[in-house]
């Protein structure tokens, strides 16, 4: 038989920080959360706390509590309820075992015995994701791969001290006189363009153009063949009265005439 055990772990003497009220939840260092069973007058003064059992404790108003709801601990408002708050560094501090209604201000929760599991905690919401993203507390490490659209990066402002990242559209032309069209789901700003030929065929004097709808953004590119494969090519002029594509508007690469193929990279911002 082992010699060295303690005691049960049910009820915990602990060193009150300051005064306890008898029938309170107390949260004690980063992992412990009870019932206290007795009061402590000030800092320093021994209390007994249980991590076991059900009591009934105050209740978020507003929700209805089922028989098994897991329940978190809101230490500032002296509630418990069904939704984790993150801001709030909520706990989880155990599962109901009665029903109560919305307006109910108590109800009677198990307490989950001593640990408060901050790992065990509800879903978040997409706003307290969003928080979380914000105070930094979720790196990219925690960000699925392959995951990152349009629709996820920032705006890029103009003199910005951070910079941004940009958005990228790659645009397969075809060896065909005409319009190849990209929907853009959100308002970009076109930065540069490059041309990639991927075969020497065509027919001499196509050119290509990339444009806002109808109206042209960079000048005619010189794209037939006179322009070996494999070679960059890039517009002389960016036009910024039609730079700015507005949200679901159409960025454009129109050829002339049945020319060679390949690429047109256009590098954008989102605005």
């Amino acid at each position: 038989m082992a010699t060295n055990g303690v005691q049960p772990g049910k009820i915990l003497t602990i060193t009150a920080g300051g005064a306890v009220t008898s029938g309170s939840v107390q949260e004690v260092g980063a992992q412990i959360i009870g019932v206290a069973l007795s009061a402590a007058s000030g800092s320093g003064v021994e209390y007994e706390l249980q991590t076991e059992g059900v009591f009934t404790i105050g209740k978020k108003t507003g929700e209805t509590w089922a028989v098994g709801d897991k329940l978190y601990w809101d230490a500032s408002a002296s509630t418990a309820s069904k939704t984790y708050v993150a801001s709030a560094a909520d706990n989880f501090i155990g599962t109901a075992t009665s029903v109560a209604a919305s307006a109910a201000t108590t109800g009677n929760v198990k307490l989950r015995g001593g640990a408060k599991a901050q790992g065990e905690q509800a879903t978040t919401t997409e706003a307290e994701t969003d928080a979380l993203i914000g105070a930094g507390t979720i790196g990219a490490d925690r960000l699925a791969d392959d995951q990152l659209t349009g629709q996820q990066v920032a705006v890029i402002a103009d003199d910005a001290s951070i910079g941004g990242i940009p958005v990228l559209f790659v645009v397969d032309v075809p060896a065909a006189a005409g319009d190849t069209d990209i929907t853009v789901t959100e308002a970009i700003e076109v930065l540069s363009v490059q041309c990639i030929k991927t075969d020497e065929a065509g027919v001499a004097g196509g050119t290509l153009t990339v444009k806002n709808g109808n109206n042209a953004i960079t000048d005619a590119i010189t794209w037939d063949n006179t322009t070996a494969d494999k070679t960059f090519t890039a517009p002389s002029t960016l036009d910024d009265a039609y730079s700015t594509i507005a949200a679901a508007g159409t960025l454009r690469v129109t050829t002339s005439q049945a020319q060679s193929r390949g690429l047109v990279v256009v590098t954008a911002r989102k605005v």
